[in-house]
């Protein structure tokens, strides 16, 4: 569906080629949408983890088959990055028994993915936000099966397709934003007790 915020109102628009959850879309740099990974369901009772992407023409209203990510994933990261590239980042396997922490990038002219950099840990249901500097800030999510939530902070840089360790908040964090003036970090944890409640949030700010 199509949200108008100047109505307040939503309209049906095209289907996408494959029903999907915990998939993850970004809008890319000529305004269409692209689309991958997640979990569908076999037709036979069960789940199975998707490769697969497709990009959305607002213009149209239609879904287009692309390329095809190397590792299906359900709950990956995605970040346009500013030379108009998009690189995805982590997600699990189905039944979700490998999280990983490899990451690949896509090439919205060629329609094609190819390999990047590993980051160091691997995470599902993180973020990964595109900082004003153009590296890629990934924190949080969760680094194995069994849900412990990952206490490292990554940053990618796409001028060397490397990956770097940053400094890390107290506990292990699972949203940020970035505002004009720097980075806005809000986040809970369950795992750590430095919570008497067994959960928290709080704000950081990093001002440049």
């Amino acid at each position: 569906e199509l949200y108008d915020p100047s109505t307040g109102t939503w309209a049906n628009t095209g289907r996408m080629i494959y029903g999907r959850m915990y998939h993850a879309a970004t809008l890319l740099a000529d305004g269409q949408v692209l689309l991958v990974g997640g979990v569908n369901n076999n037709g036979s009772g069960g789940a199975v983890c998707l490769p697969y992407a497709e990009v959305y023409n607002p213009a149209t209203g239609r879904w287009n088959s692309t390329g095809s990510m190397s590792t299906p994933r359900a709950y990956p990261t995605l970040t346009l990055l500013a030379n108009g590239t998009v690189l995805a980042t982590g997600g699990y396997n189905n039944p979700g028994t490998t999280v990983f922490a490899s990451a690949e990038l896509y090439d919205p002219v060629a329609g094609t993915w190819r390999p990047t950099a590993s980051m160091s840990w691997p995470r599902y249901m993180d973020t990964a936000t595109l900082l004003n500097s153009g590296e890629v800030l990934v924190a949080g999510g969760i680094y194995n099966v069994v849900g412990l939530r990952t206490p490292v902070t990554e940053l990618y840089s796409p001028a060397t397709e490397t990956w770097g360790l940053t400094s890390s908040p107290s506990g292990p964090w699972q949203a940020e934003t970035v505002w004009n003036w720097g980075l806005v970090q809000i986040g809970f944890s369950t795992n750590y007790v430095n919570f008497a409640s067994g959960g928290g949030v709080s704000v950081n700010f990093a001002l440049p």
